[in-house]
Order: C-alpha cells, then sequence, then structure tokens
C-alpha cells in the first residue's frame, strides 16, 4: 500500500471508530473492562478465552475467540511480532519491548530502544498485507504475531500465518471510540506477559490523569469551535459527531464545529461545502500530512477564521522524517498527553506551553 493511502486511512480511523454493541459473552467469569468494547478476558475453570468483538471496520457482532490453552501460548511470551505501531506503544509501557523480534515498517519505528534493536539486527522487517514475510517470521519462530485488520480484505493475508502454525491474535484498539478504551487495552497485551498488575497500576494512572484535564475542560467558559482534518483526494473526510477525536475535543472543553454529523462514522464532503460551513472555526486541528500553512494552498481555506488567525494545529511535532511518530505509537497509551495538548490550545494563551504531540503551524 503506497504510505500517503495507508497514512490517510490511518488518520481518518484515528477521527473516527465503529461503536457496534457488544454481545453479551457466555461465560463462568469475564473481567469487566471500565471502558474497552472490542475485548473481553474471559476466565473459566477450563482456562482462559480471550474474545475480540467487531475486530475490524465495519463490522458487526462478529468475535473471535482464543483459548489461550488451546493455542499452546506459554506465558509469560518470550518472542512476538507486532504488525502495528501503537502494539509498540503498549510493549514499551509494559516493559516488554526487548520480547518484540519482528515488525512492520521498520522505517516507521519511533521508540528508541526498538530502533537500537533493529541497528543491531535483532528485529527484523517482516512486511504486511500482500507483502508480508512469511518465511521471515516463520524462521523467527514467534510465540505470538499480534495483528490488525482495517477491513476484510486484510484478513486473508494474515490468516495464512495459522496455517503455518504460528499463532496470531488481532487487536481492534484503533476501533475503541473512548480514548481511555484505547489505553484500556493494555490489560489486553499485559495479559501474554503475565504483568495484569503493573498493567492495572498504569491503566488508573492514565485514567486519574486524563479525567483531572477532562473535569478543567468541563469548567472552561469558552468553548472554541474546531475544524478537522483536510481533503484527500479532492474529497473531505469528516468524523461523525460520537468518534475517538470528537470525544477528545469535547474532553478538553471544544465543541467540533459539525457536531450535528451523528447518523454515520464517517462522512465524505465536498471541499467547497466544508469550507463554507466551517468558515467560522476558531481551531484547524489535524492537518494531515501538512506541517506549514503554506502547503494549504487552496484559495478557499482563506474563508476559514482559523486559517486567517493563524490557528492551525497538528499531532507532528515528534515525527521523524521517514514518517515515524511518537503520536503515533503512544498517543494510544497517553490518551490523557492528547488531551493536555487540546486543552492547552483551547484555552492557554501562554506561548511557552511545551507540547506532547502538537505545534502550531
Amino acid at each position: 500500500m503506497p504510505f500517503l493511502a495507508f497514512f490517510f486511512i490511518i488518520i481518518v480511523l484515528f477521527s473516527c471508530s465503529n461503536q457496534h454493541p457488544v454481545s453479551k459473552t457466555q461465560t463462568n467469569q469475564a473481567l469487566k473492562n471500565k471502558y474497552a468494547r472490542h475485548f473481553a478476558i474471559v476466565q473459566s475453570q477450563n482456562g482462559v478465552k480471550l474474545n475480540i468483538i467487531n475486530y475490524y471496520q465495519d463490522a458487526k457482532n462478529e468475535t473471535l475467540t482464543y483459548d489461550i490453552h488451546q493455542l499452546k501460548i506459554n506465558i509469560p511470551i518470550k518472542r512476538c511480532v507486532v504488525l502495528s505501531s501503537t502494539h509498540i506503544g503498549f510493549l514499551d509501557a509494559l516493559q516488554e519491548i526487548s520480547s518484540i523480534v519482528g515488525c512492520s515498517n521498520l522505517h516507521n519505528v519511533y521508540n528508541a530502544n526498538l530502533l537500537k534493536l533493529i541497528k543491531e539486527g535483532k528485529v527484523i522487517e517482516v512486511g504486511y498485507d500482500q507483502n508480508i514475510q512469511y518465511e521471515t517470521i516463520i524462521n523467527l519462530k514467534p510465540d505470538i504475531v499480534f495483528a490488525y485488520a482495517i477491513g476484510k480484505k486484510d484478513m486473508p493475508y494474515i490468516n495464512k500465518l495459522h496455517s503455518l502454525g504460528i499463532p496470531v491474535i488481532y487487536t481492534s484498539e484503533f476501533l475503541e471510540p473512548d480514548p481511555l478504551g484505547r489505553a484500556e487495552w493494555i490489560k489486553f497485551f499485559a495479559f501474554f506477559y503475565g504483568k495484569e498488575t503493573l498493567a492495572d497500576s498504569i491503566f488508573n494512572q492514565i485514567e486519574q490523569s486524563y479525567i483531572n484535564i477532562k473535569r478543567k475542560g468541563e469548567k472552561a467558559t469558552h468553548n472554541p469551535s474546531i475544524l478537522l482534518n483536510v481533503p484527500y483526494d479532492g474529497t473531505w473526510y469528516l468524523p461523525g459527531c460520537s468518534s475517538y477525536i470528537v470525544k477528545l475535543i469535547k474532553d478538553a472543553g471544544g465543541k467540533y464545529i459539525f457536531d450535528t454529523l451523528c447518523t454515520k462514522d464517517i462522512y465524505p464532503m465536498n471541499i467547497e461545502w466544508v469550507t463554507y460551513y466551517g468558515q467560522n472555526a476558531d481551531i484547524w486541528l489535524n492537518t494531515g500530512i501538512f506541517s506549514k500553512k503554506e502547503q494549504l494552498s487552496y484559495e478557499g481555506f482563506k474563508q476559514i477564521k482559523a486559517y486567517r488567525n493563524n490557528k492551525l494545529y497538528n499531532h507532528i511535532k515528534t515525527k521523524e522524517f521517514q514518517g515515524a511518530s511518537k503520536f503515533w505509537e503512544q498517543g494510544v497509551i497517553k490518551p490523557h498527553l492528547i488531551l493536555e495538548d487540546l486543552y492547552h490550545i483551547f484555552h492557554t494563551n501562554d506561548s511557552l506551553i511545551e507540547y506532547h504531540f502538537y505545534q502550531q503551524l
């Protein structure tokens, strides 16, 4: 997949997430999540099962169940392959970067410890989609491959690993509509390392930090109107009102300018339509691959208040030349830091504020 197209898909999924209802699971004891809807850890007399619920975009009432005993996975695992940069963030938080032996898109890795292992030849490129390097993965002898599928079209390439005798575990944290729901997936990853207690401690700290900032947002006397994203290939894709990024905006004390778009997850819109109806936006967030205002050269953008007032921000502060981004790796496990950035963008005029991920164009 071309890099720009892949980058755009990830942006859309960051902005927009499915919210299909989770069906009740018939178990002896399901460990209840506070926010996450797309996984469940189920304990019974026969062992532990993991349910991955609606694990790809547009899935409805579909659940994958992994029986850890039948898969013959030894806990804690020692070696894994990760196919998403978000997996790196979770394993970094659990201090398990050294367990990674294979990874997709090595040129997009930001984590310093993982880069060191790559340089030493201890972590190998394994590809993705139709370019998955099956022989390489087999030779790495991983205990688990952590995978994901944006849509059903991705699944055959990944499922082939099953036929080769390699345990593959799908993840779907990127579909969680709640920022804390995504972060709560640390409990899922921790299970494979026997670090449930550590995961609980980490998550509780994240949750409390997030709630503290959210309370400040709720007390804000001004709620700036926010425009999101940029056109791609002639179409401006806007997230629905219940999406992940809109949740962050609301919790930071902002108001999504298109918050009446609520019947779908994503709305492909005409550029002129968005420009006209978004012209009063106070702040413009998430400008895709663009890092300078001058790159937004469409004449109609001059109608937008945020453009005229230089209130454009993107999460590119820590982005490296080849596309590696601390935001994509760590944002999933540190939503409180994203929220803190947004709170300051919305409500603080202090030019000395040090953002975690964002910077002004």
